[in-house]
């Protein structure tokens, strides 16, 4: 059993969870809201799925990373990735700053997830 007295990543672990469920809340916001921006249905699609393309392409050398930097600092460096692309989804006023925080979100998923 893990003691969460002694485990110095529970404040990660917490941070986490309240990052997935960001990420969750978006999943059916993300559609309408590219269509807003004049995306047609296929580029809808696109733009929903970019995040997790990025994600596998680039989950095996973030995996290497790991191996050389360590958990944590990859961990919270993907943290501070999905605050950007939070951000970049905030003031997108184009498809274009919508695709970049798409990219930027899959990168730090990539981060995350192993």
């Amino acid at each position: 059993m893990i003691s969460i007295k002694n485990n110095s990543l529970f404040p990660l672990y917490i941070l986490a969870f309240l990052v997935f469920g960001g990420i969750a809340m978006l999943f059916p916001v993300i559609s309408p809201f590219a269509a807003s921006l004049g995306a047609d249905v296929p580029t809808v699609g696109f733009i929903v799925a970019l995040q997790l393309y990025v994600t596998g392409i680039l989950v095996a050398p973030i995996g290497l990373l790991i191996n050389r930097l360590g958990r944590r600092n990859l961990f919270v460096a993907g943290i501070f990735l999905n605050i950007i692309s939070f951000s970049f989804y905030l003031f997108a006023s184009n498809l274009n700053l919508l695709t970049i925080g798409r990219v930027l979100g899959g990168l730090a998923s990539g981060a995350l997830y192993p």
